[in-house]
């Protein structure tokens, strides 16, 4: 394993295992408190590793490669089920906030997939 993505693996650990326990909660606000534990841990291990706090722009990346690191089940339906039974009037407050994090690395997740899966095809 190259020296870089060791030094990353070994720095984030902590919040990809967090984000295993997503599967377990049975609220869509349960949920949200998971990403949003993910997100406070990830802040704070990216600061230990560049000196200062990132800004959300800069936390949205990481938050893609704890996602595709701790390899979810179903992580879609996960999404979806935040989305449909998260309240409307919590979607205003900082759980929408956290729910826009994780659907946009969501969002991101699904994009490199479908660009690895286009080039896979189009080199056989």
């Amino acid at each position: 394993m190259e020296e870089r993505t060791r030094r990353a693996e070994e720095a984030y650990a902590e919040p990809v295992q967090m984000f295993k326990s997503i599967t377990l909660q049975r609220t869509a606000r349960h949920k949200c408190a998971v990403v949003a534990r993910v997100m406070g841990a990830m802040s704070r291990a990216a600061q230990r590793r560049v000196g200062e706090p990132l800004g959300s722009d800069d936390l949205l990346p990481l938050l893609s490669w704890a996602l595709a690191r701790a390899r979810l089940p179903a992580l879609l339906a996960q999404l979806g089920f935040v989305q449909t039974l998260l309240p409307e009037r919590l979607m205003a407050q900082a759980d929408g906030f956290t729910f826009a994090s994780l659907a946009g690395a969501v969002h991101a997740l699904k994009q490199v997939a479908e660009s690895l899966a286009t080039s896979e095809s189009d080199s056989v």
